[in-house]
């Protein structure tokens, strides 16, 4: 049990914008991500979907609902934050990104550009 937090702690951590302290709150709050089916599930536990107020043809969306996990909420925005910046890979995230399994680390380039253009509100760039 011990290993397998400790395996998703590196695994998060080797992610952009997400700390030691960020993936520790991350894993007690949530736990196992793998339970949740897809990320729009687990962006709808932690309260991070938009409201909608519709009637018939109108609808309506506005701001995130706010309801489910609010320290795992806070702590995956404070992490967000770190996509607004163009991509680089910094030795840190470089050094926690060695030694995991593969498949683990987002190591694409073309990955981590898109997340940051999507993030900063640029046009996906050319491949």
């Amino acid at each position: 049990m011990q290993r397998q937090a400790r395996q998703r702690l590196q695994a998060l951590q080797a992610l952009r914008g997400i700390s030691a302290i960020h993936a520790v709150r991350i894993v007690a709050e949530l736990g196992d991500l793998a339970r949740f089916d897809s990320p729009r599930k687990l962006m709808g536990y932690l309260g991070m979907i938009p409201s909608e107020d519709s009637s018939g043809r109108r609808r309506r969306q506005g701001s995130i609902t706010k309801a489910g996990n609010s320290s795992a909420r806070r702590a995956f925005i404070e992490a967000a934050w770190a996509y607004a910046h163009p991509a680089r890979v910094s030795w840190v995230i470089a050094r926690r990104q060695t030694g995991l399994a593969r498949g683990a680390s987002p190591t694409l380039p073309g990955a981590r550009s898109c997340a940051c253009a999507r993030a900063s509100g640029r046009s996906r760039p050319a491949a």
